[in-house]
């Protein structure tokens, strides 16, 4: 059905809503003859679900509250109870019917508070009915979502207690998420929006009884402001008067709102820490995995709903919480309680994490530093006991999260990293401890230099045994800290940790020859852990400047490697360039291998010390030699990264010599590509090849323009005569003509007074400028995906700018040929698209202009696409 058909069908309906609902309550109020009650209850459950369907199509406003009071009465029978709480739900989220928010209300708590609905509900979670309990739940939700006014403001009145007591009963329904039920994650929203509305109004101000400065008049409906709140010179252009805002309420009030709200978050966090905790081991291990990762996701949820307690309950909340703690702690080590219910309770500190960390100093850190403390630790030294290893993870997840509290409070900040170091012991807590201790060093680098020897210890002596993700965390979290220390200090640690990795990685790939697979597998975890290494040490344009470590010209760098003047900095230099030299003669066919290789060179030209560095000219060699071995696209974003650390913004620094090294490695890589590119069999199956290129161009043209202006003709010909149009020409991969017209679109920009690449901009887009936008309309025609369009509208925008002239000639040279792009777009069509394309010089309009014409040429213009 077209779209303009569907209009006229919905309209139609509306028009005759009121019969249809003329019919429907005449069957809603017929009772009939004793003898045909289950006739009457099957038509009547008819009824209701044609009513429900007629919703969408709009109530009149008179007859809203009697139809939801009609409905309501049809919940009594069972048998209708689940039909006409579906209507009640479809009503509540009505738009029109929240214009009648009074009644509404009053009907809605009128019924929750009857004693049949309350017998109910009872009678529903007694039966463990599900569907039903599900029903009831969003009835309450989509009441408290679309009328939540009602619900804070009468916050302090029975009924609505009643209406939070149901959605905790639901909240903390029994049963394990998601095995047992999945309704327990349902109210979760429903509490953060409830905290959001309370702290949005005035009744959670600072002082209530201080009211508003601007008020709406009633009568004249404008912004008014109080006496007194206006200056005297101002006084002629405001109105004055005494007026109370609608919303206000009386200071006692408030007061009563704030405590009841602060009970009933505090019952909900009772309830949260009960259902956050995990299920003994041994039903743990029999859940599908589908079911554990839905179980994590309602714990975060559920973190998330613990922030919003926190914000009503405050210091409230760890008065409660850290005291419950430390309680159940001691018994842990006794044997009086469930390790599961202590790693709850720490899960919901962990939670709330995130505010009460950075909480403004009051009376927070007087409460929480018991959990930081040696009497807290001691009670999780009996490593041998399961449940004690199961609340240490935690614990170390614990210390992580309050990384930012610890870093100004010493007293407790080293105790708590020797725990999470000496959890490394218990393998299975390696990846809660790595997580930890990587928070620790990000936020407390300086404040642990007294511990960096242990960590480089535990590096030395436990780095191998952990898996890939957790050695790469581990190193670069270690090194964080080591590059806090003075050189003197620094180096000697540097020099342990990366010799434990190059050691590692030569005899790895001496092993080669006999366990091929396995090596492999080894050098791309270790290269990963040089990479993190790297990533570890600040940014050299970070560093504070160091007379020790003093920048040189990475161009001119005597050694094949980084280095200073220092000796024991050059071996390792060239000890760390020979065993990458030697990963490139045993792997240089591996994609895999190179690109984990790339990314570890990438991460060297940022990386602060010069033992990481390497000589870029030395490093062009071999970019374009592994290249013309092997093409792969990680050695052309590998260069895109050398152009952009050593582009424009360097070139002053680096001098004339780095300008020849740049243009040569742009040259380079360019031919060398570009010889297996043009040949039109290779094009197609190396696509993923010209994608890489012309993102390194783009970069190139960006960082080293003059680089560019150099190419010779025949390379920025191949570019644009060959590879351009064909990459516009493949249907089967759109991300290549996007990165494509990328390139086009800073190419054209480059054409402006004074820019080195300019006279070349000219040139080429005169040569194939014709070619490229014929291209581009048989794409926008029909051969590219519609949602590419605004790619191409972007590059015509481009040339509208820039070549405005040259670009009428080349669109009307195309769009007079007949049956060009399609048959299906006539010439007044044309006509019209070129006039909207060249007449704009707003990008927005000509998106609007593309969008058009490709719909004409695809035959699609007044149709549902």
């Amino acid at each position: 059905m077209s779209a303009l058909r569907r209009s006229q069908v919905n309209e139609e309906l509306k028009e005759t809503t009121d019969v249809a609902l003329r019919k429907v309550n005449d069957v809603l109020s017929w009772s009939g003859p004793a003898s045909a009650s289950d006739e009457v209850q099957q038509l009547q459950s008819r009824a209701l679900r044609c009513l429900q369907s007629w919703v969408q199509y709009g109530l009149p406003s008179s007859i809203l509250e009697e139809t939801f009071k009609k409905i309501a009465r049809f919940m009594i029978q069972s048998e209708l109870f689940n039909a006409s709480t579906e209507v009640l739900i479809d009503l509540i989220e009505y738009p029109s019917s929240k214009a009648y928010e009074k009644s509404f209300s009053h009907a809605f708590f009128a019924l929750i508070t009857t004693n049949w609905f309350q017998e109910r509900v009872t009678h529903i979670l007694q039966e463990s009915d599900e569907e039903a309990t599900r029903v009831i739940c969003r009835l309450l939700l989509e009441f408290g979502e679309n009328f939540s006014t009602a619900v804070y403001m009468n916050l302090d009145t029975p009924e609505v207690q009643l209406y939070l007591n149901m959605l905790l009963t639901f909240t903390g329904l029994e049963g394990y998420f998601p095995v047992d039920q999945e309704i327990c994650d349902m109210p979760l929203l429903f509490w953060a929006m409830l905290q959001e509305s309370l702290q949005s109004s005035d009744i959670w101000a600072a002082d209530a009884q201080v009211g508003l400065e601007l008020y709406t008049d009633p009568v004249s409906g404008q912004p008014v402001f109080k006496d007194g709140a206006v200056k005297e010179a101002d006084r002629a252009h405001v109105s004055l008067i005494h007026i109370a805002p609608a919303t206000r309420i009386p200071a006692n009030r408030a007061d009563n709102i704030r405590n009841v709200a602060k009970s009933v978050y505090a019952r909900l966090v009772q309830v949260l820490r009960e259902k956050v905790a995990r299920p003994p081991a041994e039903e743990w291990m029999q859940w599908p995995s589908d079911q554990k990762e839905r179980f994590h996701v309602y714990r975060r949820e559920a973190g998330d709903t613990l922030l919003a307690c926190y914000a009503i309950l405050e210091d409230d909340m760890l008065r409660y919480l850290v005291p419950l703690a430390m309680g159940q702690l001691n018994q842990l080590r006794h044997g009086q309680v469930s390790a599961l219910d202590v790693e709850a309770t720490l899960f919901v500190l962990k939670a709330i994490s995130e505010h009460a960390s950075t909480a403004p100093a009051t009376l927070s850190e007087d409460l929480l530093m018991p959990l930081f403390s040696s009497e807290a630790f001691s009670c999780l030294g009996d490593i041998g006991d399961p449940g004690i290893i199961t609340v240490r993870g935690i614990m170390c997840r614990l210390i992580g999260s309050y990384s930012e509290y610890l870093q100004v409070r010493s007293s407790v900040l080293l105790n708590s990293t020797s725990f999470v170091v000496q959890s490394f012991q218990m393998l299975p807590l390696a990846v809660a401890a790595t997580e930890a201790l990587t928070d620790l060093c990000m936020n407390c680098s300086k404040e642990l230099l007294p511990v960096v020897d242990s960590m480089v210890d535990l590096w030395v002596t436990l780095g191998s045994r952990l898996k890939q993700r957790e050695r790469s965390l581990l190193v670069k979290a270690v090194l964080r800290v080591v590059q806090q220390a003075p050189y003197e200090e620094m180096f000697p640690r540097l020099l342990s940790v990366l010799g434990s990795l190059v050691t590692g990685l030569n005899s790895t790939l001496a092993s080669f020859a006999q366990f091929p697979v396995e090596v492999k597998e080894s050098v791309i975890e270790q290269l990963a852990c040089l990479k993190a290494a790297c990533q570890g040490m600040t940014s050299r344009t970070e560093a504070a400047s160091d007379d020790s470590l003093n920048s040189v010209d990475e161009f001119d760098l005597p050694m094949p490697a980084a280095g200073i003047e220092d000796p024991a900095q050059q071996n390792v230099a060239r000890v760390m360039w020979e065993t990458v030299q030697a990963v490139c003669r045993v792997f240089n066919n591996d994609e895999g291998v190179m690109v984990e290789l790339c990314g570890f060179l990438k991460a060297t030209l940022s990386s602060k010390p010069l033992i990481f560095a390497p000589n870029i000219s030395v490093v062009i060699d071999l970019l374009t030699q592994l290249q013309a071995t092997s093409p792969m696209e990680c050695f052309l974003q590998f260069a895109g990264s050398v152009v952009e650390v050593y582009g424009d913004k360097l070139v002053a620094q680096a001098g004339p010599h780095a300008r020849h090294e740049l243009t040569r490695l742009i040259l380079d890589m360019s031919v060398i590509t570009l010889r297996l590119l043009t040949d039109e069999a290779h094009l197609k199956s190396h696509m993923n090849l010209a994608e890489a290129l012309f993102i390194f161009y783009h970069k190139a043209m960006s960082g080293c323009p003059w680089a560019v202006a150099s190419l010779p003709r025949e390379v920025t010909d191949a570019v644009f005569g060959t590879l351009v149009l064909a990459s516009l020409r493949n249907e089967n991969d759109p991300y290549v003509a996007r990165s494509a017209l990328d390139m086009i679109l800073m190419f054209v920009s480059m054409h402006f007074e004074n820019s080195e690449l300019s006279t070349v901009v000219c040139l080429t887009m005169t040569t194939f400028g014709e070619a490229v936008v014929r291209e581009i309309l048989v794409n926008i025609g029909g051969r590219a995906p519609r949602s590419a369009l605004d790619k191409y509208a972007e590059t015509l925008f481009k040339l509208v700018v820039k070549f405005p002239q040259e670009l009428r000639q080349w669109l009307v040279t195309s769009l007079s040929e007949a049956g060009f792009p399609t048959a299906q777009v006539s010439d007044a069509e044309k006509k019209t698209f070129i006039a909207g394309v060249l007449g704009n010089r707003l990008a927005k309009r000509i998106k609007v202009t593309v969008h058009q014409f490709g719909a004409q040429c695809r035959g699609l213009v007044n149709t549902a696409y």
